[in-house]
């Protein structure tokens, strides 16, 4: 294996491993929720469309990395969207941030590890005789 397959390798697994370690961390908030009044229904959004764009994009990721990156972060970016909307202000910045790097790192890793594929492909087909 060379080197650029070694790294795609890489970048592929380190966002297998995150989004992993992500849908854990959903579960234990389903299985042991930190609720301690009642939640109305527009609360909830956010929380479901982060764990379920990890579900799906994840599931998507091993198939089709671009569509599998591309629904964690339309998710992810959709649930912070919610989530102002259901405070009625919006989030704080630094708060924002962190959940943009937390929760759509992986699916920017499978976008990133999708480019890296597809042009070690051109490479390879740009130095091979025809």
């Amino acid at each position: 294996m060379n080197h650029t397959k070694r790294r795609i390798q890489i970048v592929r697994w380190v966002a297998r491993i995150w989004s992993i370690l992500l849908i854990g961390f959903g579960l234990l908030q389903v299985i042991e929720p930190d609720v301690t009044r009642p939640v109305p229904w527009h609360e909830w959004v956010g929380p479901i469309l982060l764990f379920s764009g990890v579900v799906i994009g994840f599931a998507l990721s091993w198939q089709w990395e671009r569509a599998g990156g591309l629904v964690m972060i339309c998710c992810h970016l959709g649930a912070i969207l919610a989530a102002s909307l259901s405070r009625g202000e919006p989030m704080p910045a630094n708060v924002i941030v962190m959940l943009i790097l937390l929760f759509s790192t992986p699916g920017v890793l499978f976008l990133l590890a999708d480019y890296l594929d597809q042009r070690e492909q051109i490479d390879q087909s740009a130095m091979s005789p025809l």
